[in-house]
C-alpha cells in the first residue's frame, strides 16, 4: 500500500467513513448482515455481475471475502446515528511515472439514495486524496444507465476520459491540479 500506510478514514459533515472490519468492530455490528442488507437487487444492478442479486448473510461472508482480496474496503456510517449506509471500494493502480490512480466504487443502501449522500462522499473522498502525496488520480466508472452516479461523479469534477469498455463511462479527477488551488485558499 502506497498511500497513507492503508490509513483510510475520513468525516465530512453527515458521514464517517473507514476501514470496514474496523469500523464494524467499533460499532459492535455484523459486517456479513450489514453487507446483506445493503446488496440487494436494486443496488446491485449496475455493478459487476459477480457482485450483483440479493444476498444472504452466508453469501455475504464469500463476497467480503473477496472484496478484501481485491481492494480496501470502507463502511460509510451516518455520523450522528452510526447506521451503517453505503460502502466505498478503493484499489490502488500505480502509475508508470510516480503515485497511484486510486480507483473508485460506492454503493448506498436504497434508504440513503436521494439524499445527496454519494456526492458528499465523494466530495469527502478528494479533500482526503488532497492530502495524500502518493494519489495523482482518482477514476470511477459507472455505467452509463446510471445516471444517478454519472451526475455524482461530474458534480464532483471528474472528467470523462476514453474506455474500451462500452458498458461503462469512465471518469478521472487530477488531484495535481486540485492540490494547488487548495493550498491557494
Amino acid at each position: 500500500m502506497l498511500v497513507n500506510d492503508g490509513v483510510w478514514e475520513f468525516e465530512t459533515d453527515r458521514l464517517s467513513v473507514g476501514p470496514w472490519h474496523a469500523v464494524a468492530d467499533r460499532l459492535d455490528i455484523d459486517l456479513a448482515r450489514v453487507v446483506a442488507e445493503m446488496l440487494t437487487v436494486r443496488t446491485t444492478v449496475a455493478l459487476p455481475e459477480s457482485w450483483r442479486g440479493d444476498h444472504s448473510v452466508e453469501t455475504a461472508w464469500g463476497w467480503i471475502a473477496d472484496r478484501d482480496a481485491d481492494s480496501s474496503m470502507l463502511l460509510v456510517a451516518e455520523s450522528t446515528s452510526h447506521h451503517p449506509v453505503g460502502l466505498l471500494v478503493l484499489a490502488e493502480v500505480p502509475l508508470s511515472s510516480s503515485g497511484v490512480d486510486l480507483r473508485i466504487g460506492y454503493l448506498f443502501a436504497e434508504s440513503g439514495w436521494g439524499q445527496g449522500l454519494a456526492s458528499e462522499l465523494v466530495s469527502g473522498l478528494i479533500e482526503w486524496a488532497r492530502a495524500q502525496p502518493a494519489i495523482r488520480t482518482l477514476t470511477g466508472g459507472a455505467d452509463p444507465a446510471n445516471r444517478a452516479s454519472v451526475r455524482v461523479l461530474e458534480k464532483c469534477g471528474f472528467s470523462l476520459i476514453d474506455d474500451p469498455d462500452p458498458g461503462v463511462v469512465v471518469y478521472q479527477f487530477e488531484l495535481s491540479d486540485s492540490r494547488s488551488g487548495a493550498q491557494d485558499n
